[in-house]
C-alpha cells in the first residue's frame, strides 16, 4: 500500500512565541541538511538541535517531509524575491551590462546558500515536484519575462514567448551550477562573464551582428 505523506505544516504560528519555535525547527532543519544530508534528518534531531519538544515539531508538522517542504519554500521565495528586488537596475542599465547584473547578482545569492539550496533542490527529488515550488519557478519566470520584454534587443527575437521561456530555463539551471560548484572567486567571475556573453549571443543579436561587422 503506498503511503499517502503530507507536506503542508499543520498550522501557521500567530504569537511571537509561537513564531520564534516555529523557526528554530526550520532553522534546525536546515542546519542538519547542511551537514548531514536528508537522511540525517528526522523530527527527533530537529527537536534536539532545535531547543524544543518533540511536541512542539509534531504541532507544527506531521512530518520532516512537511519541514522541509516548508523550508524549501520559504527559502526559495525569498531568493526569489531578493533577485527581483534587482530587476529595476537591470532594466534600467539595459543590453549585455543589464544581464550582467542580473546573472552576476543570481549566480552570488545562490552561492551564499549554495550548501543548503543544493541539498533541497538536487538531493531531494519531492522538494521541485511541490505544487508550491513549481508555482515559485513560474514567479521567476514572469520576472524575468517582464524585463524582457522591456528590453528593445530581446523584442527581436523571432518567437518572443518560447525564446524568452527557453533562455530562462538555461540561464535558471546555469546559474544554479554555476553557484553550486566549490570553484574559487576568481574562477566563479571568470564563468559568470563567460555565462554572459554566452545568453549575450541570443538575447542580443544585433550586438553579436555588429561586433562581427
Amino acid at each position: 500500500m503506498t503511503q499517502i505523506i503530507d507536506y503542508e505544516a499543520k498550522k501557521r504560528p500567530t504569537q511571537a512565541r509561537s513564531k520564534a519555535t516555529f523557526r528554530a525547527i526550520l532553522d534546525a532543519a536546515a542546519r542538519i541538511l547542511v551537514t548531514e544530508g536528508f537522511a540525517g534528518l528526522s523530527t527527533n534531531h530537529v527537536a534536539r538541535i532545535a531547543g524544543v519538544g518533540i511536541a512542539s515539531v509534531y504541532e507544527y508538522f506531521p512530518g520532516k517531509e512537511a519541514i522541509v517542504a516548508t523550508l524549501a519554500v520559504q527559502e526559495l521565495d525569498a531568493f526569489v524575491e531578493r533577485v527581483a528586488a534587482h530587476l529595476p537596475r537591470v532594466v534600467a542599465m539595459g543590453g549585455p551590462a543589464g544581464l550582467h547584473h542580473l546573472l552576476a547578482t543570481t549566480v552570488e545569492e545562490v552561492h551564499a546558500n549554495a550548501a543548503l539550496y543544493r541539498v533541497l533542490l538536487r538531493e531531494i527529488p519531492f522538494v521541485s515536484r511541490l505544487p508550491r515550488i513549481l508555482q515559485l519557478q513560474q514567479k521567476a519566470y514572469s520576472h524575468a519575462r517582464t524585463a524582457g520584454a522591456q528590453a528593445p534587443e530581446a523584442q527581436l527575437l523571432p518567437d518572443f514567448e518560447r525564446d524568452i521561456w527557453l533562455i530562462w530555463q538555461m540561464t535558471y539551471n546555469t546559474a544554479l551550477e554555476i553557484g553550486f560548484a566549490e570553484l574559487e572567486e576568481l574562477d566563479r567571475i571568470r564563468m559568470v562573464e563567460e555565462f554572459v556573453r554566452l545568453v549575450g549571443r541570443m538575447l542580443f543579436p544585433s550586438d553579436r551582428a555588429s561586433a562581427a561587422g
